[in-house]
C-alpha cells in the first residue's frame, strides 16, 4: 500500500496510526489557515491529525492523482455540520513517504469552522485551557459573519432568477 493510500484509508477510518505511517519522520504539514504555522515531525503532525479525525465527519476521498514524487489528494466531509472539501499537495521522499504536505480548504464557511474548532482543541491539548476559551470567544464573530454572508450576502451578488 502506498503512502497516499494509507493516508486516505486512515483518514476515512479515523485511524491515526495508519495516517501517520504515510509520513516521513521529519515531515512537515503546512496549515491551510496561515503560512506562519507548520507542524514538523510526526509528533506535531499527530496532534493536528488527531484533532482533524475527531472533528471532521464523513471524510471520503474522491481524488488521488500525480506521480511518484508529487500527489494531490482531495476529500469531502463535514465540520460542525458544514460541508468541507480539503485538498492536500503531498511531496514524497525517495522512500515514497510524505515529506511535505500543504493543505487547502474550501468553502470559506468550512475554513472558518475548521479554525474555530482546531485552535481551541490544540490549545486544550497543550494544557492551555484559558487560551482555548479565549480562542473560542474570538472566533465567534467571524463564524457569525461568514455564516450570514454565505446565507444572505450571496443573494446580493448573484444574478436574479426569474
Amino acid at each position: 500500500m502506498t503512502a497516499t493510500e494509507r493516508y486516505r484509508e486512515g483518514g476515512e477510518q479515523a485511524d491515526l496510526d495508519l495516517v501517520l505511517s504515510a509520513f516521513a519522520e521529519d515531515a512537515v504539514l503546512i496549515s491551510p489557515l496561515t503560512d506562519r504555522v507548520r507542524f514538523t515531525g510526526k509528533a506535531e503532525i499527530a496532534e493536528i491529525v488527531q484533532v482533524a479525525l475527531g472533528r471532521i465527519e464523513g471524510m471520503r476521498f474522491h481524488t488521488d492523482v500525480g506521480d511518484e514524487r508529487t500527489r494531490t489528494l482531495v476529500y469531502t466531509g463535514r465540520i460542525n455540520g458544514v460541508a468541507i472539501e480539503e485538498s492536500a499537495l503531498a511531496r514524497l521522499d525517495d522512500d515514497g513517504l510524505i515529506r511535505e504536505m500543504t493543505l487547502f480548504v474550501r468553502p470559506l464557511p468550512a475554513l472558518v469552522e475548521l479554525m474555530g474548532a482546531f485552535g481551541p482543541d490544540l490549545a486544550r491539548a497543550h494544557g492551555r485551557t484559558s487560551a482555548a476559551k479565549a480562542l473560542g470567544v474570538l472566533i465567534k464573530p467571524l463564524i457569525g459573519m461568514v455564516r450570514g454572508g454565505d446565507r444572505f450576502g450571496l443573494r446580493l451578488v448573484m444574478p436574479r432568477r426569474r
